[in-house]
């Protein structure tokens, strides 16, 4: 038998027995179990088998929704979900000098070629993210601030609209957590929106408003005018004026 497959028939017990079960075991024993194989089970998101790597999402997912301190957990999941979504240094201008960085861009961004391909995958880490920034105290995640704003900006700038709409609510959820302690985050958390804003399904423009006032309320009027400032003068892609049909 392959390692795969292997590795597979693993994690769909490891399914069965603690997602599927009706009579599941007290959040107590998640808690205990959680630090025990939680590097094992995070190593399975980089697993080859799509397959495989959608059952140990769904299984983290249970843990975390399950599990009152995710603290033990946060500084080994961090980096995965960063290379999974490609989410280091978003812009390229992380180890610049202020003086060097270029003017930021209004234009909506897209991740062009995440690493993770599968879409499904990509929708339970968000979900992951979700539960992981409201269900934990910001002081306990307060030295990981970094990797949970680039893993946050990579989903609301995700190809895919569903991955959006979860990225929006982790968004939403961390700045509600951090509050103004989040002020130097603030404009780019809200140029990582305008994804939203340009989506060509509605629900997925809605959502993007929805964070949008969590993340004003995250920075002072000193970082928030400059959302609103990129916002002022932005023109949707998807909307031609009628003027450039006749006098390109």
């Amino acid at each position: 038998m392959e390692d795969g497959q292997r590795r597979k028939f693993a994690l769909l017990r490891l399914y069965e027995i603690f997602v599927l079960a009706k009579n599941k075991a007290p959040n107590r024993i998640y808690q205990e179990l959680l630090p025990e194989i939680q590097k094992q089970l995070f190593k399975r998101l980089m697993d080859p088998v799509e397959k495989c790597r959608e059952l140990t999402a769904l299984v983290i997912k249970e843990f975390f929704s399950r599990c009152d301190d995710l603290t033990l957990s946060i500084p080994y999941l961090l980096p995965i979900l960063v290379e999974r979504l490609n989410a280091e240094d978003l812009e390229g201008v992380d180890y610049l000098d202020e003086k060097m960085k270029p003017v930021s861009n209004q234009k909506a961004q897209i991740m062009a070629d995440p690493v993770e391909k599968s879409e499904v995958v990509r929708v339970l880490i968000a979900e992951i993210m979700s539960i992981t920034v409201s269900s934990t105290l910001f002081d306990c995640i307060r030295p990981y601030v970094d990797g949970i704003v680039n893993i946050c900006k990579a989903l609301c700038m995700d190809p895919y609209g569903e991955v959006v709409i979860e990225g929006t609510r982790a968004i939403a959820a961390f700045c509600r957590s951090g509050g103004d302690q989040l002020i130097h985050f603030c404009e780019p958390m809200g140029r990582s929106l305008f994804t939203a804003f340009v989506h060509r399904h509605a629900k997925v423009r809605m959502a993007g408003l929805r964070a949008l006032f969590d993340v004003l309320c995250a920075g002072a009027w000193k970082t928030s005018y400059s959302v609103l400032e990129h916002m002022v003068g932005f023109r949707d892609p998807n909307i031609v004026p009628i003027k450039e049909f006749y006098d390109p």
